[in-house]
């Protein structure tokens, strides 16, 4: 059927050709062509049975002419014909057909551009109409372009004359072939078989293959999609001159280029310092050497006297006497003392830390434990101490962690130990040679209250080292006083001294009177 035709006979609709003009059901509406509505009129009938709602429809004049013609669906067809005739295709509409070079059945002189399903026969367009369209029975078969002549059955190849229909599914067949035809199933090689239709078989495994293709065909697209997203990212970072590699160069020069300007701030705090620091040597040094001439002065002058008292006569020394006895006292009294070995030494002790801050001096070392149970906020607080941003987050400390803090002239190695119920059992073997106890709780969390000081009071029963809880709380966290308050005053009836202090270790607020409070007591401990 072409653009426009028949629905019953597939044929197209014709102006010129009587038996293919469209006529009108009026009833229905449906439209078949003149042939068609010819084969269904029963002789003697009124009416037109339409052939796909079974709608009568009146004859007047008891004849398929008087039928009104689709005169809209014929300037249809006009309209195609003129298109097709501009655009150079209306002469030979079978053009396509043609070039198969297949013989017409009817007169092999003639090219076949039509094949009739039914009689399995190629045409010529003449042959067709001459053929079938003048006869009542063989208007009724399906004739299409030969280009679209369906694909012939398959036989079976042991029964020629028969076709394949069927396949054995037995999964022990021992067969040449799984095909089969009627007389392969009933009385050959597949007798008794199992057996599905050919065609369900078929339209099975075609499905599958179908799907298959499907997502073969998706992977495609999503490898090449992905293909084109990796040819873009190495066109990308192929780019030297103005892409993510350059980016990422003037990001690194960036940051170097401020840790260089920070590094050059902190060399010129130190070296300033470091002058300040000589300065202060130098002054302290030159007092002392003014002092030393002075007192050299002083006891020149008096050996001087005394020389010349020991060389009088008896009488003027005796009559000299209260005037000798005071030189000589004043010889005793100029007491002149050593420098210290630090002072005149040449080496000038230092110490840069890990913020890049120069420490001048010997550090005194201690080792501080910090404890608290797990949650309280102890590796935040270390990391403020260190200067350093804590992990959001953070996962409780398994075992231990070891961390350098420097303030005043103390070198503080504080052991951060884990707070897990599993390690507490351990804190013992941590705090028994220390030089001071941080015991750290959460002060926001009231339902471990108790847990903590049960924990806290264990450990203040045991140490003998100065001992400081911090009581940690974010802002924005208010426990109730009352608990609060109860909570500090169970702190401070622990049988060791306690040092209480209130802190926010995320914000590091508090920390620096702690560590104030902490060196104090370490110091009056050294000393």
């Amino acid at each position: 059927m072409g653009e426009v035709g028949c629905n019953v006979c597939h044929d197209e609709f014709s102006a010129t050709v009587d038996r293919r003009v469209p006529r009108v059901l009026t009833a229905c509406g449906h439209t078949i062509c003149t042939g068609c509505a010819t084969g269904i009129h029963r002789a003697g009938s009124r009416n037109l049975v339409c052939p796909f709602d079974r709608v009568p429809t009146s004859l007047p004049d008891d004849h398929v002419a008087s039928l009104k013609k689709n005169y809209a669906l014929l300037e249809v067809l006009e309209k195609l014909a003129s298109k097709r005739r501009e655009d150079g295709d209306d002469d030979d509409r079978f053009a396509n057909d043609r070039l198969l070079g297949v013989e017409c059945d009817e007169d092999n002189r003639h090219v076949a551009v039509l094949y009739c399903t039914v009689c399995d026969s190629s045409l010529c367009e003449r042959c067709s109409e001459a053929s079938h369209s003048s006869s009542n029975v063989l208007s009724r078969h399906r004739r299409v372009p030969l280009s679209e002549k369906p694909k012939p059955a398959p036989t079976c190849s042991q029964h020629s004359t028969y076709k394949l229909e069927f396949v054995c599914i037995e999964s022990d067949c021992d067969g040449k072939s799984r095909l089969m035809c009627l007389l392969c199933r009933d009385y050959g090689d597949h007798k008794d078989h199992m057996h599905a239709f050919l065609d369900k078989e078929a339209e099975e495994l075609r499905s599958t293959v179908e799907k298959a293709l499907e997502d073969l065909r998706r992977s495609e697209m999503e490898l090449d999609s992905w293909l084109n997203s990796v040819q873009n990212t190495v066109m990308s970072l192929s780019d030297r001159s103005d892409g993510p590699l350059q980016t990422a160069r003037n990001d690194v020069k960036e940051h170097f280029r401020l840790l260089r300007e920070k590094l050059e701030r902190d060399e010129g705090n130190a070296l300033e310092k470091l002058e300040g620091y000589i300065e202060d040597r130098l002054d302290d040094l030159n007092n002392q050497q003014r002092n030393y001439i002075s007192q050299s002065g002083k006891i020149a002058s008096a050996c001087s006297e005394l020389s010349k008292c020991s060389k009088k006569n008896n009488p003027d020394i005796v009559e000299g006497k209260e005037e000798i006895q005071t030189l000589v006292e004043l010889a005793k009294a100029e007491k002149v003392e050593s420098p210290a070995e630090a002072s005149l030494s040449l080496l000038i002790p230092f110490h840069i830390g890990t913020d890049n801050r120069l420490h001048i001096g010997h550090f005194l070392d201690a080792r501080v434990v910090l404890l608290g149970i797990d949650g309280a906020g102890k590796s935040t607080l270390v990391s403020k101490l260190k200067k350093t941003d804590p992990v959001l987050g953070h996962a409780p400390t398994i075992g231990f962690n070891v961390e350098t803090v420097h303030h005043r002239n103390f070198r503080l190695n504080i052991w951060d130990v884990g707070g897990l119920p599993k390690l507490r059992p351990c804190w013992r073997h941590y705090y028994m040679h220390t030089q001071a106890v941080i015991f750290v709780l959460d002060g926001a969390c009231e339902e471990r209250y108790e847990e903590a000081l049960n924990e806290f009071h264990s450990v203040s029963t045991q140490v003998g080292c100065p001992l400081v809880v911090v009581v940690n709380r974010r802002r924005g966290e208010t426990p109730t006083p009352a608990n609060l308050d109860s909570l500090v005053a169970s702190l401070e009836r622990a049988t060791s001294p306690v040092h209480v202090h209130h802190v926010d270790a995320s914000r590091g607020v508090g920390l620096k009177a702690m560590l104030d409070d902490l060196t104090t007591m370490l110091s009056c401990g050294v000393h």
